[in-house]
């Protein structure tokens, strides 16, 4: 753990904690949508068995010996007496950990530096003289490649300019964010040093790679999900992984999956959850994911902010300034004088 007391300051506010989203059923169709884990080398015997049954395969996670499958309810009795197989559980839901819209407006107001930043003394590594820039030799996040799985990345947005960022190009496109959630948690990371917007915890030195896993809607996706977005982080040679995000019900499958990058040297950091309750809220509560709990400005833990024995590190998670999709204050001028204006949706 030694190895990786340098870069944890570097995402230890990259889950900014809020209002958790509802979840909804399992499955809408009459189907339960489950993992289904076979014996070693029994992976054909149970695809057949699973096909028998009317499953549709979602996932095969070869590591871990699973499919993902969703199949009518009345199969599963037969399918727990098959020798073949090994564990069937529900692929739980995750939904986002929501962040209040919190952003500022770039255009002549020159940039802000978040209170955050400083609580987490990030510039007293790499701008101890405080003069504005980073200083000659300090340690920022360069050569460290993190990897967000949320709602996307808003790529055009000024504090992401000369970003190294890549993602994974699924059903979703990575580089959009009509969430804005992602994009928030991109700019707390890593929001250039310049003069407009916020300013990041590592300013424009670590590389993202995001996966995208919630739609413009920021509804509900599901623990096989994550699981595959985490294969793609490893895969692109994260070395960090920034989930704000989570659920109430643990799986056995994504437990193995956690702890397997764990043994690979990646370290999961993952927001400890905002239902303001003692529950354990997953990912975060698994022994190999760093559990980060939100406080506010003035260091008192936020009334939302889960609190439980899995909670190991606290960081700013109350009204904090980042990178959006959208401003969410405005104004508009008619004739001469300056009226406060809200958004409407649908607007540009």
């Amino acid at each position: 753990m030694k190895r990786f007391a340098s870069v944890v300051s570097i995402v230890i506010i990259c889950v900014m904690i809020a209002t958790l989203f509802g979840a909804a059923p399992a499955q809408a169709d009459g189907k339960l949508r489950v993992f289904v884990q076979f014996a070693p080398g029994q992976k054909a015997a149970v695809e057949k068995a699973l096909n028998a049954a009317g499953a549709e395969f979602h996932y095969t996670f070869d590591e871990l010996n699973t499919f993902t499958v969703s199949l009518p309810e009345a199969a599963l009795k037969g399918l727990s007496r098959n020798p073949n197989v090994v564990l069937i559980e529900e692929d739980a839901l995750r939904a986002p950990i929501g962040i209040m819209p919190s952003s500022v407006q770039a255009v002549d107001a020159g940039q802000t530096v978040p209170y955050g930043i400083d609580m987490v003394q990030a510039r007293d590594v790499w701008d101890a003289n405080r003069d504005g820039t980073i200083d000659t030799g300090a340690p920022t996040g360069a050569g460290i490649k993190i990897c967000i799985i949320d709602s996307g990345f808003y790529k055009w947005h000024e504090d992401f300019q000369g970003i190294t960022v890549d993602g994974y190009a699924g059903n979703l496109p990575w580089d959009t964010d009509g969430f804005g959630h992602g994009s928030h948690v991109a700019g707390t990371i890593t929001a250039m040093n310049n003069a407009l917007g916020v300013v990041g915890v590592t300013p424009g030195t670590a590389s993202l790679y995001i996966v995208r896993v919630f739609g413009d809607d920021g509804a509900w996706a599901y623990s096989s999900t994550l699981v595959d977005a985490t294969n793609r982080c490893k895969s692109a040679g994260a070395k960090i992984i920034s989930m704000s995000l989570g659920g109430a019900k643990s799986s056995r499958t994504e437990i193995t999956a956690f702890n397997n990058l764990y043994t690979a040297g990646i370290l999961s950091i993952a927001a400890a959850g905002n239902e303001g309750t003692s529950a354990n809220n997953y990912p975060a509560s698994y022994t190999t994911v760093v559990s980060v709990a939100a406080i506010d400005s003035n260091m008192v833990v936020a009334d939302f902010s889960q609190y439980n024995a899995q909670v190991e590190l606290a960081a700013p998670g109350v009204a904090v300034l980042s990178t959006l999709p959208y401003i969410s204050e405005g104004s508009v001028v008619v004739g001469g004088v300056t009226y406060t204006a809200l958004p409407m949706e649908g607007s540009l």
